[in-house]
């Protein structure tokens, strides 16, 4: 699990200032989980994402901190996960919004990234 700023996030998937190339250069799924400091939920959710399959990348996005991604991505409410499958298209990801159990974490993996 790591934190990115916007300007890495720009580097590692795609620049979200560019219109055309929308596609997240990933080898393996994703669940980016968009926070806060301060936000409870948030904070209880993280223990549910580390205990989910390794093969899942988590990387954390302080809204507080990286506003233009937080706006990029319309976070309005928080926790906010955005499930990537493997080298895919933006329009492939799926929002997810709320403290999830770890069932449901589950059920969702399994969903959207047949693990």
């Amino acid at each position: 699990m790591k934190n990115i700023s916007t300007e890495e996030f720009n580097k590692i998937f795609f620049d979200i200032n560019q219109k055309e190339d929308r596609n997240f250069k990933c080898p393996k799924p994703i669940i980016f989980d968009f926070y806060a400091d301060w936000c409870g939920p948030c904070k209880a959710i993280t223990p549910i994402l580390e205990s989910l399959n390794k093969d899942i990348e988590i990387i954390k996005i302080n809204i507080d901190n990286e506003d233009k991604l937080s706006n990029f991505f319309k976070i309005r409410s928080i926790p906010a996960l955005l499930f990537v499958p493997a080298n895919s298209n933006l329009s492939e990801s799926k929002m997810e919004i709320g403290m999830k159990s770890k069932e449901a974490m589950n059920k969702h993996v399994k969903e959207y990234f047949n693990i």
